[in-house]
């Protein structure tokens, strides 16, 4: 084979490699970014001292008066499970 050939597939191994490599890097980041937003959530929320009903009421509110994606229908469902489980 023609070692022109061999060099540049050579470098393109290479280059395939970095890539995966940077992708791999850019999911990581990605994650983590993702994890400070919703830890910084949590803790706007927490800081609001209302209780969970009140801030289901304030955020079906807010996202029917601004047109965003509805809250979901189970939006409290954890603790309400959690009661019926007891039941």
């Amino acid at each position: 084979m023609n070692p022109k050939i061999k060099a540049i597939d050579k470098d393109i191994e290479k280059t395939r490699s970095k890539i995966a490599e940077f992708q791999a890097h850019l999911k990581e980041q990605e994650r983590r970014r993702i994890e400070l937003e919703n830890t910084d959530i949590i803790s706007l929320v927490r800081g609001m001292n209302i209780d969970p009903d009140a801030f289901e009421r304030f955020m079906r509110t807010y996202t029917e008066q601004s047109g965003k994606t509805p809250v979901p229908n189970n939006f409290n469902t954890t603790e309400e499970n959690a009661d019926e489980d007891d039941a």
